[in-house]
């Protein structure tokens, strides 16, 4: 490898030993390689403290974003306490969803953390932090979410994919409501209307169980009418030859 410097002599310099020169260039090669290992040494060694001192877990709450039903990448992810000990929690409070670290709860929370309460913990080594991050509770309901007119998408067949319900209830049902040519899609816990006045709003159980057309629930009701006076009149004509 040559140096780094040119050796220009003169005549007189010529003369000289060039061993000299060899040695400079070879002590300073050594002293370049020592420099560098160092350097990748002190690297290596943050990058190790840097993965055990990091305790991430997603930490938010669908009070202040709704992005936390289902959190995705690094935005709602925080580096925990030391003492968090790779735990992340995952539980419902007054029907919101909230994530967060292990070391934030109080020991009677965290013992009161089960199934029965709504609460997960999950120890998080590998993952990076997102043992916390999945659809929780993971049979929460989903339901087509809109509002538009008769005439537009809202009021057609849906055919997207329906979406997660804000708040979390056991009981909860999808819905659909027409007042005029308005058409509302929804979680029936999230609408206080549908919840206080039947009048309009077709219930229904399951996952993504709004998606008819808007008139369909409507002309089930009055199917179901029909059906019931047909079936009245006939249980009276059978009384009324019986006697």
């Amino acid at each position: 490898m040559p140096c780094p410097f040119v050796y220009e002599r003169d005549d007189d310099a010529a003369a000289e030993d060039e061993d000299d020169y060899s040695t400079w260039c070879h002590v300073y090669y050594l002293s370049r390689i020592t420099t560098m290992k160092s350097l990748l040494v002190v690297i290596a060694l943050a990058g190790v403290v840097a993965s055990v001192s990091a305790n991430f877990c997603f930490v938010c709450n669908t009070r202040d974003d709704t992005a936390c039903l289902h959190p995705e990448g690094t935005l709602l992810m925080r580096d925990c306490h030391g003492s968090n000990n790779n735990t992340c929690f995952t539980r419902i409070v007054n029907r919101e969803i909230e994530r967060g670290c292990l070391a934030t709860l109080s020991v009677a929370d965290v013992a009161n953390c089960n199934a029965d309460t709504v609460c997960e913990l999950c120890h998080d080594v590998e993952n990076q932090g997102r043992c916390n991050g999945a659809v929780f509770p993971e049979h929460r309901l989903h339901c087509h979410q809109c509002t538009g007119t008769t005439n537009d998408t809202c009021g057609e067949e849906i055919t997207t994919t329906a979406r997660l319900c804000r708040f979390f209830d056991v009981q909860d049902q999808c819905f659909v409501n027409v007042v005029g040519d308005r058409v509302e899609r929804g979680c029936l816990s999230e609408s206080e209307f549908c919840r206080t006045t039947e009048q309009n709003c077709h219930v229904c159980d399951g996952h993504g169980c709004n998606f008819r057309h808007y008139a369909d629930g409507a002309m089930s009701i009055v199917v179901s009418m029909k059906t019931l006076i047909v079936a009245l009149l006939a249980a009276v004509a059978y009384g009324s030859l019986k006697q």
